[in-house]
């Protein structure tokens, strides 16, 4: 479906400039990743204001989204998986930090901050097939996944050292997932290379 928008779009493109047939994949892909992305962040969006804070989608886009794009890790091969895995783990954000501030369990939250940025200090980037990159490019995300993570740790600790409201906690928490997602996929590249399925 979304292949098919995508072509579209890049038809009408085609109309204004002149697209060769070798940019045109390129174009499509694009257009692929702008419509899926557009539609996951419209639903975490209004997931957000179901929930009653607008500011959940800004955490998570800063502390989740953004250091995804450097540190990499597990990633869906299709965009409806993608948008699927993305609006689970935002909605389990949400909820668990509800449930760590209403049981007053934040410190928990310390606890696995500091093996969160040991695990995305040693792995980062982590290369998935899903999402293939040069060795430039490799190299480049190095330096700013591991600036990104330094420079979110931070701004987590000191903020739970001023207070524990829930966009801290959730901003917390999606640093976190990041650290799950590229511990699994360092575990499945594990296992792959020693015959395990």
């Amino acid at each position: 479906m979304l292949t098919k928008y995508a072509a579209y779009l890049t038809n009408r493109l085609n109309n204004h400039i002149n697209i060769s047939d070798n940019e045109k994949e390129i174009y499509i892909y694009g257009f692929e990743l702008l419509l899926s992305n557009s539609f996951t962040m419209l639903i975490i969006l209004v997931i957000s204001i179901l929930f009653g804070n607008i500011f959940y989608i800004l955490s998570f886009v800063w502390f989740f989204f953004i250091p995804r794009l450097f540190c990499g890790g597990l990633h869906a091969n299709t965009h409806l998986k993608c948008t699927l895995m993305s609006n689970a783990i935002f909605i389990s954000v949400v909820i668990i930090s509800k449930f760590l501030i209403y049981f007053n369990l934040e410190v928990f939250i310390v606890l696995l901050l500091v093996p969160s940025m040991i695990v995305t200090s040693v792995f980062s980037p982590v290369i998935n097939k899903n999402h293939p990159i040069s060795d430039k490019t490799y190299k480049r995300n190095r330096v700013i996944s591991l600036s990104l993570s330094l420079i979110n740790f931070a701004i987590i600790i000191f903020a739970l050292y001023i207070t524990n409201n829930e966009i801290v906690i959730c901003s917390a928490l999606s640093f976190i997932w990041v650290t799950i997602l590229i511990f699994i996929e360092k575990l499945k590249q594990r296992r792959t290379q020693n015959g395990i399925n």
